[in-house]
């Protein structure tokens, strides 16, 4: 597995961040203050690499945002944004 990490989404996204989460297979937004960790795009290959022991060249990459659900919401939508995702949904945090 490749995995990049992006310390936080910020005011303005940098020419590789962007160009890591476009290409990435799985993201996971990382809480900054709990490391409570929410897959936001790539459950399923997630999920078979998981379930089936199978290897995986994945590219995964981990995001900072803050605990609050603005800072997942603001993950999403620029995650649908660049993989031109229409109806794209988050998976729910356990509580």
């Amino acid at each position: 597995m490749n995995i990049k990490t992006i310390e936080s989404l910020g005011p303005i996204l940098s020419d590789d961040a962007r160009a890591a989460l476009v290409d990435a297979d799985v993201i996971i937004g990382v809480d900054i203050q709990t490391q409570r960790e929410f897959t936001v795009f790539g459950l399923p290959p997630l999920e078979s690499t998981v379930n089936f022991k199978k290897p995986s060249a994945m590219k995964i990459v981990r995001v900072g945002i803050n605990g609050n659900t603005e800072g997942l919401e603001s993950l999403s939508a620029l995650v649908s944004a660049l993989k031109g995702l229409q109806g794209h949904r988050t998976h729910a945090p356990n509580t």
